[in-house]
């Protein structure tokens, strides 16, 4: 294993998500058949609450651990430092949850769920977000073609696993948890033996020690920490509040929509992991710091707007094939879902130029915002009151998402900005073209395609789908033909990256 270029990795890392991505579309439509509604409810519901408590368990510490190991790489103990930290964190949840049990408090705070799906479901947390920090390490090592080998073979597993469950009858929630959990294992077994080989053929330096470690830790962490825990104690209120007033139905509405957002996220979210390393190593480096900025927000804008756009357009299409009728009511929040993928997308990239550049300070700031205005929309949105007398369940939560998102992400924006002295114009318009754009070049291809795709069934609608996305990608490549700048290049810049993605697809890329 060596290192990689950032443009290598990261089309590496595209790639590799797109086929996870279609691997996960087969998994996500045979759950939704193979569970209750109400069950799939409990999955989605288990899904955010139990990633909130690991991540608010893990107060910023991994974040800690990408900053600090993408610049002194040698230094493997900062891994080791971390990992043991890891560590205790999953000791005291399983603790917590045990003790919750003791109280007679568990099944109330998890729906009633059975206590052993409840441990279940924590377990499947530690392992994803374990499986996170382990591809981090190599995200700040620069190695992404082993790591996403595995990953992929973990996709097929899984699908393997949920497609025979399936067919003999003995896929429900239980069963899902624990395949999930031992092939997940199975891969952050064999991507710490290869960190581990690796670390024996080098030699390690610098080891202050776990006083110092704590220390820097600590400093880098403390702005942070508060902020963190608040904000995902607020995502359990969001999720419990749609629980308890809305039922596990409108849980499972949310999540179908909520799944199309993580199928997004595997186009955008490895290229916002990967800048956390160029952001660190280009500090103090100006001007090659507002290149990398400017790129990757253009990026990331159109990126992500020409799929969420997309799915926007036809979820009327989407939501049926993949899920089932009986989530039709899920086509509302799917639309804002998508919305509020852009500014996610938009948003990670800000994030992970603050932590990169060590401003804990200003990311905890925002975060706080958040934190305060999510709430306050809790009840204006979620709980019923005197404009939504019923409350306005999954759609209260996706409203909630999206409109927080929008100010805070807006905001952040404006602060790197100021920070980069860079013209606030060009910056708005960097986000603003690639949805309108995108989302009128969505909307031509269904209506064209709908006047000679007619039908409901199964086969003309994956047929409509597949012609509408063929004739959208169409048409945006003619407008990035015709009119580049529309897309923030030149024609010569459009040029260079024609020929590099094409070296990278037949081999005949440049060394340098």
């Amino acid at each position: 294993m060596k290192k990689e270029g950032f443009w290598h990795r990261y089309i590496i890392k595209v790639m590799s998500s797109v086929f996870i991505a279609l691997m996960n579309i087969s998994i996500q439509v045979i759950l939704p058949r193979a569970f209750s509604i109400e069950e799939y409810g409990y999955y989605s519901y288990n899904l955010n609450i139990f990633t909130s408590i690991v991540l608010m368990a893990n107060l910023s510490m991994s974040d800690a651990m990408v900053a600090k190991f993408s610049k002194r790489n040698e230094e493997t103990t900062i891994v080791g430092f971390y990992f043991c930290f890891f560590v205790i964190e999953v000791l005291v949840l399983n603790i917590a949850v045990l003790v919750l049990k003791s109280v007679g408090m568990a099944e109330d705070a998890f729906g009633y769920q059975p206590m052993v799906v409840i441990l279940l479901g924590l377990e499947a947390a530690i392992v994803n977000k374990l499986l996170t920090d382990v591809n981090c390490v190599y995200d700040a090592l620069a190695i992404s073609r082993f790591p996403a080998a595995m990953n992929i073979i973990l996709k097929l597993m899984m699908t393997a696993f949920v497609l025979a469950g399936y067919s003999i009858g003995i896929l429900d929630l239980t069963f899902f948890y624990i395949i999930q959990m031992i092939s997940t294992m199975a891969v952050i077994a064999l991507l710490i033996f290869a960190i581990y080989k690796r670390k024996k053929h080098r030699n390690a330096i610098g080891n202050p020690g776990i006083k110092a470690y704590g220390l820097e830790f600590f400093l880098y962490c403390r702005p942070l920490v508060l902020s963190t825990i608040v904000n995902q104690i607020v995502i359990i209120i969001m999720n419990w509040a749609l629980m308890n007033w809305a039922g596990a139905s409108e849980q499972a509405i949310f999540g179908a929509a909520w799944q199309l957002n993580t199928l997004v996220g595997y186009v955008f979210s490895p290229y916002a992991e990967l800048l956390k390393r160029e952001f660190a190593v280009r500090d103090g480096a100006n001007n090659e710091m507002v290149s990398l900025y400017t790129r990757s927000v253009k990026m990331m804008a159109w990126l992500t707007s020409y799929f969420a756009m997309y799915i926007f357009v036809v979820c009327s299409w989407i939501v049926p094939l993949v899920f089932g009728s009986q989530y039709n009511g899920a086509m509302v929040v799917t639309k804002i879902i998508m919305v509020y993928t852009v500014f996610q997308a938009l948003g990670q990239v800000f994030g992970s130029y603050l932590l990169a550049r060590e401003q804990t300070k200003a990311q905890a700031c925002f975060a706080s915002a958040g934190q305060f205005l999510t709430l306050l929309f809790v009840f204006v949105f979620q709980i019923p009151n005197f404009i939504w007398r019923q409350g306005l369940g999954a759609t209260g939560i996706a409203l909630n998402y999206l409109v927080v998102n929008i100010i805070i992400t807006l905001w952040k924006f404006m602060f790197i900005n100021k920070n980069l002295k860079i013209r606030k114009e060009g910056c708005l318009q960097a986000v603003i073209w690639p949805i309108a754009v995108t989302f009128v070049a969505a909307y031509v291809s269904k209506f064209l395609v709908g006047y000679f795709v007619t039908g409901y069934g199964m086969v003309s609608t994956f047929l409509a789908i597949l012609l509408s996305g063929i004739l959208y990608f169409g048409l945006l490549f003619v407008t990035l033909e015709m009119r580049p700048e529309v897309f923030g290049l030149t024609r010569d810049r459009l040029y260079e990256l024609q020929k590099r993605v094409f070296g990278y697809i037949t081999g005949k890329r440049s060394k340098r």
